[in-house]
């Protein structure tokens, strides 16, 4: 979450929340986000897996977590702003390397048909 507040200071007003009116979600987008980042970083492609679960280990630390419905259309809602955040994450640890790892499993990329 505290990745998500640095690189989105000016996309969301201070409680993490995308300007609208109605009332404050408790449930803010940038809790929305990180929680939709951390479990795409743990592979994790059920959110029905994620929320009965993963997430019941620690409910008690998210007091205000919404159900899985809500945070799929909530995750679906913010999907651009999730690519933004994701992007100026990119920009950030982009030090003008010439090669990234992305991951750690080989990939074959060529293989020799014929000896």
């Amino acid at each position: 979450m505290e990745i998500c507040k640095q690189f989105s200071y000016d996309l969301v007003n201070e409680k993490g929340n995308i300007i609208r009116r109605g009332p404050t979600p408790r449930f803010s987008v940038l809790e929305v986000v990180a929680l939709s980042m951390a479990a795409e970083a743990e592979e994790v492609d059920s959110e029905n897996w994620l929320f009965e679960s993963r997430l019941n280990e620690c409910r008690h630390l998210i007091p205000n977590l919404i159900s899985r419905r809500q945070f799929n259309d909530r995750r679906k809602a913010t999907a651009a702003l999730c690519e933004q955040i994701r992007g100026r994450i990119a920009n950030h640890i982009d030090g003008g390397e010439d090669y990234f790892c992305i991951d750690f499993k080989p990939i074959e990329v060529c293989r020799l048909a014929r000896g």
